[in-house]
């Protein structure tokens, strides 16, 4: 798509547009929540001076081909220089409601012509480049259609490698009104295959080291949150 082609690499004429496209990685910026609990946007807060939606912005250009924006239901964040996709109209049993994170997910992987696309939230600081390469080599190796960041807090749907394939799920389960992230999981017929990389692998593995790893999915939610992360950064000089 002209989205993205211009940000993809122009494949050699032996590698053909099909192989190209299946070795770019894809990205998706998750940056349309309305920040209730921040009580202002919060990807416009500002760490060591500078916003974290620049922060993860400029960690996704370092790993990814194609990056786009997924702002939410208007165009927002345009002084990135970043392609933007909103929202498409959605069943809204309550009107008052954000279709949430699923509704850019399925908005951002609709736009980018990527087989594999990894999408992360932007509130999310601590995330590490070794972290997100050894997330896309996970699901190259093992062709997964989804491989999820996993720690022992569960699954995390916003650190997550996703190819093409989910979008069609993705795509019924919000028809269906079920906003949860992974709820296209539940949605038969697809025969996804679904895995994940546990942050201990990446420890055992010497690809981050435990002082890496302490924190690494942290996202902050509230000004609680946000000023302990300040305060943790003025400690640690970092």
């Amino acid at each position: 798509m002209q989205l993205t082609r211009s940000i993809m690499e122009v494949p050699d004429a032996e590698q053909g547009e099909g192989r190209a496209r299946a070795q770019v990685l894809g990205g998706v910026l998750l940056c349309g929540g309305r920040s209730l609990r921040m009580g202002t946007d919060k990807a416009r807060l500002l760490l060591d001076g500078v916003s974290l939606l620049e922060c993860t912005a400029a960690l996704l250009r370092e790993v990814c081909g194609a990056v786009v924006l997924a702002c939410g239901e208007e165009p927002r964040y345009v002084e990135l220089g970043l392609p933007l996709v909103l929202d498409g109209p959605q069943p809204a049993p309550d009107p008052g409601r954000s279709a949430g994170p699923l509704a850019g997910l399925v908005a951002g992987l609709e736009a980018l012509d990527t087989e594999l696309t990894l999408a992360i939230a932007c509130d999310m600081p601590r995330l590490e480049r070794r972290l997100l390469r050894a997330l896309e080599q996970r699901a190259r190796e093992e062709r997964l259609d989804v491989c999820f960041l996993s720690s022992e807090r569960g699954r995390e749907p916003l650190c997550a490698v996703y190819s093409r394939r989910c979008v069609e799920p993705m795509r019924r389960a919000l028809a269906a009104g079920r906003r949860r992230v992974t709820a296209f999981l539940d949605e038969g017929g697809f025969d996804l295959r679904v895995g994940e990389l546990r942050l201990e692998e990446l420890e055992r593995e010497g690809i981050l080291s435990a002082a890496e790893l302490e924190g690494v999915l942290t996202n902050l939610n509230t000004p609680q949150e946000l000023e302990l992360e300040r305060a943790r950064r003025v400690e640690g000089g970092s």
